[in-house]
């Protein structure tokens, strides 16, 4: 790795003075596809900022919702004849835990932390909806938004976490997680650990200087793919059922198969001759075996049917739609870690390819890993756990052992979730190790590893899902690739479905290793010193919805000045803002086009009017720089583009409804200055969408919008009074940025029972509109009527 990143980390240790008191807790980064969140406390653990999912984190492909795959992570730090400040007393061993569960007070005995930031190598663009914040950079939900604390245009990354710990071992880590936007590289977060040993033992900073004897750093990671694929239960507003209940425990990693590669560097191959065999082409771009591992969904008979991407087969119905049952696969990806760098002493930083020195796979129900057990002044469970898990050595590989019990006659499938209940375990956990080591005061180690993820893209996912489900059940007959020979086809039908659905899935393997590799190249490359950079994304978004349609404007000063910038591109979406995008706008160099959309007197200001959405419905953006393809290390000739997660809007732009006559009214037919001629026209202009409302058959609302009712072509400065068909006062309905929208709901936040209402309204102030001749002044009512059914 480059020294400019070394001399940043010192930096930064030396002159950071972030007060944790005054931050949040965690830090979630958010530039690229992958999302996650870093705890202050050096790990993340079981429902650690969200007790409401078991599966929170390390979300890909983010761009779209609930991709989450991160179940809980552990930290353990053991030694070997420990004196114990505290205790006053020696520990035949003695081990700091943190996680996988979470422990009362951690932050107070054991690992104790001190700084957490996130620096950016700029700040996010600042993206505005009519006005108001609309991006998730901004104003994301769960605070998933990029909580920047400072801005470094040195640093050789987009985004960069640094979080420093002290432990009750005297060993201060020294965190630090770097991330790229770049397409090519958005899918890893390499985490690069010091471990100094400082003496540091408590919470008050007292010190006690000892040579660290057999020291070990152990991780454990509890995968579950994915949350979309793993919920159960009723329909819920903002997802359909994926699984039945029967099989629930699938969002707790039940039937997680963990694969490692590259255990023994002196036996890096795995006998195994079944479908996944990985590790056999496990070499990184010098020829040497990486090491690490991978978990992906695996198999569980449980299910009935073949689990394998985790297809929506057993859905429910919701309203009046079918259940959506087309075989959809809700969690083909894969997650995985690979060593990058392990120090082979304190007065040798070269890595060692031996590392790590312990592998294997734990019952994620252990007592060992139960809160009860992370007691750091249990002498017996600490020995044990040193002795059986940590400086266990290598003890086989889960999805290998997986395979040799509960594998199928053809090799294919490894029934997972039988595994894990034939042992009474809700799933198992990977663990990886690292030591022994000996470090004196002041001595230091390094460890660095990226985690990863890969797999199918969503849409294609989607499709091979559909694909199956038609000859799975169906019972037709389709041409589809040949997962063993991707430039050919092949025939399935219901006999051969399964196996086809299960090697597309398994082909993601493949994508994985390529990750671990690029993962290997970036870190040794020094990131941004060694490889390009896209250009920067508009510093300045806004997104207005007009009578016309939508307009955008765009300031992109940045993106301007790179040499190898070819243009800028808006996509558009409808209904959601993790549905469909399609490309709307391509302006660029080579067309000639840019100053088509460039704002008159300026430079670097742009905008563009988007005419073709439908009025009321709920529209969403998007805006990125591109190069010309000259900059692209990996795809020569593929334009670097700004990731789409720094610009897009999570609020929708809504065309509004104008208050203006239509081709069959003429305004020369009506007297305005006569009270009953302008009644006439509002009531000939106002329409009420839809009427009546039958919030049961979602084909005829607004999508995604059941409850939303539009008062079309409504005059600016009107106040809408909603009462019920005896008079009662519902609620006002005001204009906002979708116009005169209403969801049903009363001033008291009642939902509308079926019924017919009363909407009354009346001018608050005069309105005149110079481009269609249409007037009205204040006082002028009317009423409608509209009915709702539910």
């Amino acid at each position: 790795m480059k020294k400019s990143v070394f001399i940043l980390l010192l930096t930064i240790t030396l002159f950071s003075s972030l007060s944790l008191q005054a931050a949040t807790r965690y830090k979630w980064v958010v530039v690229g596809a992958l999302h996650s969140f870093y705890y202050d406390t050096g790990n993340e653990v079981e429902v650690a900022i969200n007790s409401s999912e078991q599966i929170w984190g390390f979300a890909w492909n983010a761009f779209y919702r609930h991709q989450d795959m991160q179940a809980a992570r552990g930290m353990w730090i053991g030694a070997a004849d420990f004196f114990d400040p505290v205790m006053n007393r020696t520990y035949e061993y003695k081990v700091a835990h943190n996680g996988p569960r979470a422990v009362t007070d951690i932050e107070m005995r054991e690992y104790m932390p001190q700084e957490l930031k996130q620096i950016a190598r700029y700040p996010h663009p600042d993206v505005y909806v009519d006005g108001s914040e609309g991006s998730d950079m901004m104003n994301a939900a769960d605070a998933k938004n990029d909580d920047v604390d400072e801005i470094d245009p040195s640093i050789p990354v987009d985004r960069m976490v640094f979080n420093r710990v002290n432990t009750s071992l005297g060993l201060t880590m020294k965190r630090t997680i770097y991330v790229l936007a770049n397409q090519n590289y958005d899918n890893m977060h390499i985490h690069e650990y010091e471990f100094e040993n400082t003496g540091i033992y408590n919470a008050a900073g007292d010190v006690y200087e000892q040579t660290l004897k057999d020291v070990y750093f152990h991780w454990q990671w509890r995968d579950a793919i994915c949350l979309q694929g793993s919920w159960e239960g009723s329909y819920l507003a903002t997802r359909r059922n994926w699984i039945q209940n029967s099989v629930r425990d699938i969002r707790w990693g039940y039937a997680t198969m963990n694969d490692v590669i590259g255990r023994d560097p002196d036996n890096p191959l795995l006998v195994s001759t079944r479908l996944d065999r990985s590790g056999q082409d496990a070499q990184d771009d010098q020829g040497n075996w990486m090491r690490g591992y991978m978990s992906w969904l695996g198999y569980w008979s449980d299910f009935g049917y073949d689990n394998i991407g985790s297809p929506l087969v057993n859905a429910v119905a919701h309203h009046d739609f079918a259940r959506l049952n087309d075989g959809r696969l809700g969690s083909p990806q894969y997650k995985g870690m690979v060593v990058i760098h392990a120090d082979k002493s304190p007065a040798d930083p070269s890595d060692d390819p031996a590392q790590p020195k312990s592998t294997g796979f734990i019952n994620s129900n252990n007592a060992h890993t139960q809160a009860a057990g992370l007691n750091q002044y249990d002498a017996n469970f600490m020995k044990e756990k040193y002795l059986t898990h940590i400086a266990g050595g290598h003890k086989g590989n889960h999805a290998e052992i997986v395979w040799q019990a509960q594998g199928s006659a053809d090799g294919l499938l490894a029934d997972a979730g039988a595994y894990s209940k034939g042992n009474n375990a809700p799933g198992y956990s990977q663990m990886m190790a690292f030591g022994p080591y000996t470090i004196a005061p002041g001595q230091k180690i390094r460890i660095v590893f990226a985690e990863c993820a890969a797999g199918m893209p969503h849409d294609y996912a989607y499709e091979i899902g559909k694909l199956w489900h038609r000859a799975k059940y169906n019972s037709e007959t389709l041409e589809v690739i040949d997962p063993q020979n991707p430039s050919a086809t092949m025939t399935i039908n219901a006999d051969n479905a399964n196996e086809w659905k299960d090697r597309m899935v398994y082909s993601a393997r493949d994508s994985m290793i390529a990750t671990f590799r690029k993962a290997i190249n970036l870190y040794n490359a020094g990131f941004y010193d060694g490889v390009p950079e896209a250009p920067r994304p508009p510093e300045l978004v806004e997104i207005f919805s007009t009578e016309d349609g939508v307009r955008i404007r765009w300031k992109a000063s940045h993106a301007l000045a790179d040499p190898a910038f070819e243009g800028f591109r808006i996509y558009r979406a409808f209904v959601e803002k993790d549905s469909t995008y399609r490309r709307i706008l391509d302006c660029n160099v080579s067309d000639g086009n840019l100053d088509n959309y460039r704002v008159s007197g300026t430079a670097d200001e742009f905008e563009y009017l988007d005419t073709q959405p439908l009025r009321g419905q709920n529209y969403y953006y998007y805006i990125t720089s591109y190069d010309d393809g000259s900059q692209n290390d990996l795809q020569p000739g593929v334009e670097l583009e700004s990731s789409p997660f720094l610009t897009r809007a999570n609020r929708a732009a809504t065309v509004k409804s104008p208050p203006a006559p239509n081709e069959k009214l003429f305004i020369d037919d009506y007297d305005l200055e006569n009270p009953a001629h302008r009644k006439e026209l509002m009531e000939l202009l106002v329409k009420i969408v839809p009427n009546p409302i039958n919030v049961r058959n979602e084909k005829i609302q607004f999508v995604g919008n059941v409850n939303k009712l539009l008062f079309a072509g409504v005059p600016t400065g009107c106040l809408i009074r909603i009462f019920s068909e005896r008079g009662d006062f519902v609620a006002d309905v005001e204009q906002s940025e979708e116009g005169y929208a209403w969801y049903l709901t009363s001033d008291w936040q009642q939902i509308l029972v079926s019924g017919v209402y009363i909407a009354h309204f009346e001018m608050q102030e005069d309105f005149a509109d110079a481009k269609t001749g249409v007037r009205f002044k204040t006082g002028d009512s009317m009423i409608k009527k509209f009915i709702v059914i539910r």
